[in-house]
């Protein structure tokens, strides 16, 4: 698997795999379309101005004294390397690199929420 790195505002998130069988061996329908239409997966790189200009996310808005301060605006908006995040069905591009098929760049506008 090569190495890809967001730019820009995208997240790259690796969709969670969906599952070709049952566990009882029953195959089931086309698992690349239900792939593609995944939409919670873990994030694996954050681009370098992703979460910036977005509400409450500009380290500078906040006194030099508070923990925010000194924060990335991703982790402001509580997103870190790793976490499992819930995002818009069919949103963004799917990686054309071989070996990265489950990797999908994501705007960050549109993870929805962190699933704990």
């Amino acid at each position: 698997m090569s190495e890809v790195r967001p730019n820009g505002f995208y997240v790259l998130i690796e969709m969670e795999e969906v599952k070709s069988t049952t566990e009882s061996g029953i195959i089931l329908g086309d698992v690349r379309r239900e792939q593609d239409a995944c939409d919670i997966g873990y994030v694996r790189a954050v681009g370098n101005t992703a979460f910036i200009g977005m509400p409450g996310c500009n380290p500078t808005d906040y006194n030099p004294t508070e923990p925010q301060y000194k924060m990335k605006p991703a982790q402001i908006w509580r997103i870190d390397i790793g976490d499992k995040v819930e995002y818009r069905r069919h949103e963004g591009k799917v990686s054309g690199i071989p070996g990265n098929e489950r990797m999908r760049y994501i705007p960050d506008t549109q993870i929805i929420g962190k699933v704990l």
